[in-house]
């Protein structure tokens, strides 16, 4: 008779999961979403509150924050869907991909930059 109560209990709690679990797992990403988002906020406030860095260090900090808050969110997000760890792999290769073949101008621009940043070649009055 006990048995029986536990077999009708476990019955119904796996109808509770098989209805409620989609839910459940929505409810958990878009918490996983908010908490880094939040995160990224906080980091970027306390940044943009440190007087001794220049603004465009802080931009680029910002903007280095908010991209590795897409790829974590993404990954996450993915991850707690239940894709396959090949399945991130394949995506975090063609993003990386896609990235790549935009921005190939965009990096030579930036690797020039830094290399006038560095050398110094020009003086005030040149």
């Amino acid at each position: 008779m006990i048995g029986q109560g536990f077999d009708e209990l476990s019955n119904l709690l796996d109808l509770f999961r098989e209805r409620f679990e989609p839910i459940i797992l929505f409810l958990l990403v878009i918490t996983f979403i908010i908490f880094i988002w939040l995160g990224g906020r906080f980091i970027k406030f306390f940044i943009n509150r440190i007087s001794r860095i220049p603004p465009d260090v802080r931009n680029a900090i910002n903007l280095l924050i908010s991209i590795t808050q897409l790829f974590i969110i993404t990954m996450g997000s993915f991850s707690l869907l239940g894709a396959s760890q090949e399945f991130l792999l394949a995506f975090s290769a063609i993003i990386a991909t896609v990235v790549g073949f935009a921005s190939s101008s965009v990096a030579s621009n930036i690797f020039g930059g830094l290399y006038l940043i560095i050398t110094r070649p020009f003086r005030v009055g040149d």
